[in-house]
């Protein structure tokens, strides 16, 4: 179990980070270690332990010492008689509850007695008494073979687990999420590239241009048109760089990252070739329904959640019922003058008893059991919920995935028809046969096409995440240590 007060303090604690350059990976494992969200439920799933511990505390050994000095002026024992007496005793118990409910003590006792005598005012030469001995008790019914204690710990010990099932599923929505905005942030950055690589190109054009128009081959006014898209394009370069800063702006902020490391810290992107290279399969809905309820963290809260629930009806079932039970001790021991000769344990008491307890009305266990049964019912409702909104979200994702999947696959052909007619234009200008405005047009139609395959891959690679977390097997996809 992790340390509570551990978990605490450092929730108030961000590591301080050098210029460093950030992976998807090692954005989700920052995040996985300073979401606060996160840290809160450690901390509750630490409380929930903590009555696991609570719950095996019915099995610690007691040792009880007691010393006692008594003066009495009335009679101590049940038949009157004059004049009072002075005891003193000391005793030593050492008391343990076994697995089977069973209570085991082990005793030790010694006793002085004095009487006063006829004649006030004196008393009679001191008896000692001393005996050791071993006293037992069982339940044979409400804790018959500690069934009870065990149901205890059960409640308990599926209530933590059901905790720590819990801050996987968190950890998974975190990562999801991370993931997406790392996602998005890499499409702006290629765009921004993209529109970059744009303006390059017109300045390329720009300057052919002017050396054409020096040597008579074009009108002035192709000057103007290539200056007028690089303007522009220039336009779109200043937007697509304010996009990167407000959606990795927003990643850093999702990750929780220090605020003095806001500006130390950037970002390493696949190469756009890179994304989508490889094209997966797309499963069938029930076949990604069927992995989700196997993977599934937040079902399994809910089982561990039931489980908990019997543990505490078969505690409250037992306070319904009626008790027995039987209590036995054996002893040995001595009465003598003198302290010494009553160690000589010549003497042997023995008890077996029985108690029987049959409780009526018993409205208040009624009441908790009914309390406990509708609690069932109400979990198993919302498992019930969830499990319908996995599969909706399962068929979600999957036609997301095959949307992009198809996405992709026409954009990139776009893309490459749309190249082949930029060149084929471009030939048509060289040759003189064709204008700077519908160069940029077909330079445009270009960029255009370049935009859509990056924004369809990056989508791909979003609705593969999207899966991953509605089946419950998003850590297995992006990889590391979690």
């Amino acid at each position: 179990m992790r340390c509570g007060l551990f978990l605490l303090s450092a929730c108030m604690i961000q590591p301080a980070v050098r210029a460093s350059t950030f992976s998807l990976e090692d954005c989700v494992a920052y995040a996985l270690g300073q979401n606060l969200e996160l840290r809160d439920a450690e901390l509750a799933a630490d409380q929930a332990a903590t009555q696991v511990m609570r719950a095996r505390g019915v099995y610690d050994p007691v040792l009880r010492l007691q010393a006692l000095h008594e003066d009495a002026e009335l009679s101590t024992g049940p038949i009157s008689s004059e004049g009072g007496s002075e005891t003193t005793m000391g005793d030593v118990r050492f008391a343990e509850r076994f697995r089977y409910g069973t209570d085991v003590a082990l005793v030790a006792r010694s006793r002085r007695n004095t009487f006063e005598s006829s004649t006030p005012g004196l008393f009679s030469f001191p008896e000692y008494q001393s005996y050791a001995g071993i006293e037992v008790g069982q339940s044979l019914w409400r804790n018959r073979g500690g069934r009870q204690d065990r149901a205890v710990l059960e409640q308990a010990a599926y209530a933590a687990e059901a905790a720590r099932w819990s801050i996987d599923r968190r950890r998974e929505e975190i990562a999801s999420s991370v993931g997406s905005l790392w996602w998005d942030a890499a499409a702006a950055v290629h765009v921004y590239e993209s529109r970059k690589r744009a303006v390059e190109r017109l300045s390329e054009q720009l300057k052919v241009n002017r050396a054409r128009v020096e040597d008579g081959l074009l009108d002035e006014t192709e000057i103007l048109e290539a200056e007028a898209a690089i303007a522009v394009t220039e336009v779109d370069v200043i937007r697509a760089r304010h996009d990167v800063a407000r959606i990795e702006d927003q990643l850093k902020n999702r990750m929780n990252l220090a605020r003095e490391d806001w500006d130390r810290v950037s970002f390493r992107y696949p190469p756009a070739s890179d994304m989508a290279r490889v094209m997966e399969d797309v499963p069938p809905v029930f076949e990604a329904f069927a992995t989700a309820i196997g993977q599934r963290d937040d079902l399994q809260v809910f089982d561990m959640r039931i489980r908990s629930i019997d543990a505490e009806i078969a505690v409250a079932d037992d306070e319904i019922r009626p008790d027995a039970r039987i209590e036995g001790s054996y002893a040995l021991g001595d009465d003598a003058d003198a302290w010494a000769d009553s160690l000589a344990f010549n003497k042997s008491n023995w008890s077996i008893g029985a108690t029987l307890e049959l409780p009526f009305g018993r409205r208040a266990p009624r009441a908790e059991r009914m309390r406990l049964e509708l609690e069932k019912a109400r979990i198993r409702n919302e498992a019930n919920l969830l499990e319908q909104s996995i599969f909706v979200e399962c068929r979600r994702a999957i036609r997301n995935l095959d949307t992009t999947t198809e996405a992709v696959a026409a954009t990139l052909k776009a893309m490459q028809l749309q190249k082949r007619k930029l060149e084929l234009e471009r030939e048509e200008f060289d040759r003189g046969k064709s204008s700077t405005r519908f160069l940029v047009d077909f330079e445009n139609d270009f960029e255009f096409a370049e935009l859509d395959a990056i924004v369809a891959r990056t989508e791909y690679e979003k609705a593969l995440l999207d899966l991953a977390t509605a089946t419950g097997t998003l850590f297995d996809r992006i990889g590391g240590a979690w």
